[in-house]
Protein backbone atom coordinates (compact mmCIF):
# COMPACT_ATOMS: atom_id res chain seq x y z
CA UNK A 1 0.00 0.00 0.00
CA UNK A 2 1.31 3.91 -1.03
CA UNK A 3 1.79 6.65 1.14
CA UNK A 4 -0.86 8.24 -0.73
CA UNK A 5 -3.76 4.83 -0.16
CA UNK A 6 -2.79 4.76 3.74
CA UNK A 7 -3.09 8.86 3.73
CA UNK A 8 -6.87 8.38 2.00
CA UNK A 9 -7.25 5.50 4.79
CA UNK A 10 -6.41 7.77 7.48
CA UNK A 11 -8.13 10.55 6.84
CA UNK A 12 -11.97 8.96 5.80
CA UNK A 13 -10.95 6.34 9.59
CA UNK A 14 -10.87 10.27 11.44
CA UNK A 15 -13.49 11.68 9.21
CA UNK A 16 -15.77 8.99 10.51
CA UNK A 17 -17.65 10.19 13.44
CA UNK A 18 -18.74 6.54 14.82
CA UNK A 19 -15.01 6.06 15.61
CA UNK A 20 -13.79 5.99 18.95
CA UNK A 21 -9.99 6.96 18.05
CA UNK A 22 -7.94 8.75 15.65
CA UNK A 23 -5.11 7.33 13.04
CA UNK A 24 -2.00 9.36 12.51
CA UNK A 25 0.92 10.08 10.46
CA UNK A 26 4.22 9.03 12.15
CA UNK A 27 7.34 7.89 10.57
CA UNK A 28 6.51 4.26 9.60
CA UNK A 29 3.74 5.36 6.98
CA UNK A 30 5.58 5.16 4.26
CA UNK A 31 6.77 2.11 4.82
CA UNK A 32 6.04 -1.02 2.33
CA UNK A 33 4.43 -4.29 3.68
CA UNK A 34 7.54 -5.58 3.13
CA UNK A 35 9.64 -2.92 5.05
CA UNK A 36 7.60 -3.42 7.94
CA UNK A 37 7.63 -7.25 8.48
CA UNK A 38 10.61 -7.54 10.51
CA UNK A 39 8.75 -4.60 12.55
CA UNK A 40 5.64 -7.25 13.70
CA UNK A 41 7.94 -8.89 16.38
CA UNK A 42 6.87 -12.50 16.00
CA UNK A 43 9.11 -15.10 14.00
CA UNK A 44 6.47 -17.61 13.77
CA UNK A 45 9.56 -20.11 13.13
CA UNK A 46 10.75 -19.58 16.83
CA UNK A 47 7.17 -21.00 17.35
CA UNK A 48 8.50 -24.51 16.74
CA UNK A 49 10.82 -26.22 18.95
CA UNK A 50 13.31 -27.63 16.30
CA UNK A 51 13.68 -24.67 14.28
CA UNK A 52 14.51 -23.10 17.49
CA UNK A 53 16.89 -25.51 18.57
CA UNK A 54 18.80 -24.87 14.84
CA UNK A 55 18.41 -21.31 15.23
CA UNK A 56 20.06 -21.38 18.51
CA UNK A 57 22.84 -23.88 17.19
CA UNK A 58 23.50 -21.75 13.93
CA UNK A 59 23.88 -18.16 16.23
CA UNK A 60 26.11 -20.26 18.91
CA UNK A 61 28.08 -21.77 16.23
CA UNK A 62 28.86 -18.11 14.49
CA UNK A 63 29.50 -16.65 18.11
CA UNK A 64 31.61 -18.93 19.50
CA UNK A 65 29.58 -18.36 22.70
CA UNK A 66 28.08 -20.79 25.04
CA UNK A 67 24.69 -19.02 24.64
CA UNK A 68 23.60 -17.00 22.02
CA UNK A 69 23.23 -13.87 23.78
CA UNK A 70 25.80 -14.32 26.44
CA UNK A 71 28.19 -11.38 27.33
CA UNK A 72 31.30 -13.55 27.55
CA UNK A 73 34.17 -13.35 25.55
CA UNK A 74 34.09 -15.82 22.26
CA UNK A 75 35.99 -19.19 22.95
CA UNK A 76 38.68 -19.76 20.78
CA UNK A 77 38.59 -22.16 17.77
CA UNK A 78 38.70 -26.08 18.17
Amino acid sequence: MSFDARLRTIKAHNADATQTYKRGVNHLTDRTIDELRPLHGLDRALLFAERAQELFETVRRQTRRPYPYSHTSPQPSP
